[in-house]
């Protein structure tokens, strides 16, 4: 059964007036409710009756709560907002990053009143520069070794000064060595002032001689020049010592034409493989043997610790530089040689 349109307009009476005079203080009359054009009864009643009191009427429930909508009364379902939609990006290519290169930091230069020593990396060799006046030597080592130990003494041209000894540093590094030359270069000095010339080289050797060492498995590269004089106008040959005394029984000639210019070699697996690939420079072997004369220079030293030594050498003239970097090529090329460092 539904209700009837004077029933309706009771209740929306009766309601608003409850509504208005609680909020606002206003009572409302009949005649402003039947005044109220029925075609505009739906849309007064959706302004004055609260939208969750709009419940279909049951028979036999209190009509002021339960009020059947009319046929004509549209239902208004509220339009949920569309969700937006962000569409799915494709998935990105990912690069994998490049692998780290492996890089050697520059050790700074240490510097001592004796010898300059900076660890560039990158090689197990050490590459000495003992004579300032060996200019040709010094530009091929700055050249031809661009990574490893590198080494160069304060000596002014070829001797430094230390405790009012001048001396060349190419002689200090054995005891014996050291100990003949002080007597040689003293002669004319008192035992005193003998050992305290001999406590001074010491005491270089052991501050400053272990860092100049190669890695292990590397070489000493010691370049040197020479130059001609009143015994040797043409320069020191191959097979020339002081007097003239024949350096080595073993020597390569790979260069006939210029004996002055050679590697000295300690190491025998180094020395063989310049003879088995025929290198273009003249090379001798020269290792360490019982009874021969300690001069306390790099290649004695390096001999007797078992450590591979070279001495790349040309006289300065034109040609000179591209002949030793071109030797210097060749010895970087070698592979490492086992030895243990600290064995002298």
């Amino acid at each position: 059964m539904k209700i009837t349109k004077a029933a309706l307009k009771q209740i929306i009476k009766e309601e608003t007036e409850k509504l208005l005079m609680e909020e606002a203080g206003y009572p409302i009359t009949q005649e402003l409710v039947d005044d109220v054009p029925d075609e505009q009864l739906p849309t007064t009643m959706s302004l004055l009756l609260d939208p969750g009191a709009a419940e279909v009427y049951t028979p036999g429930t209190d009509a002021a709560t339960h009020i059947q909508q009319p046929d004509y009364l549209e239902k208004t379902v509220p339009v949920q907002p569309t969700p937006l939609t962000i569409p799915a990006q494709p998935p990105q290519e990912t690069v994998p990053p490049e692998p780290a290169q492996e890089t050697v930091p520059v050790q700074p230069t240490q510097q001592t009143p004796f010898f300059s020593i900076q660890n560039r990396g990158g090689s197990p060799n050490a590459y000495w520069s003992l004579h300032s006046n060996e200019r040709v030597a010094r530009e091929a080592l700055a050249q031809g070794a661009p990574m490893g130990k590198h080494v160069q003494s304060s000596a002014e041209g070829r001797h430094m000064r230390v405790a009012g000894l001048k001396f060349d540093p190419n002689r200090l590094f054995t005891p014996e060595g050291g100990r003949k030359y002080v007597e040689k270069r003293m002669r004319r000095a008192g035992p005193r002032s003998r050992a305290k010339a001999e406590a001074v080289l010491s005491n270089i050797r052991d501050q400053e001689l272990d860092q100049m060492l190669p890695e292990e498995g590397g070489a000493i590269i010691s370049a040197h020049n020479s130059r001609a004089s009143a015994r040797y106008p043409g320069g020191k040959s191959l097979y020339q010592h002081e007097k003239g005394k024949p350096i080595t029984a073993e020597f390569h000639e790979g260069d006939p034409k210029d004996l002055i210019d050679f590697i000295i070699i300690t190491n025998k697996a180094d020395f063989d493989r310049a003879v088995a690939e025929n290198i273009p420079f003249n090379a001798l072997y020269q290792p360490w043997r019982e009874g021969q004369v300690d001069d306390g220079s790099g290649s004695v030293f390096a001999g007797q610790a078992g450590i591979p030594y070279f001495n790349p050498e040309v006289r300065i003239r034109k040609g000179a530089l591209p002949k030793q970097l071109a030797m210097l090529r060749w010895i970087n090329s070698r592979p490492k040689t086992e030895w243990t460092s600290g064995s002298y």
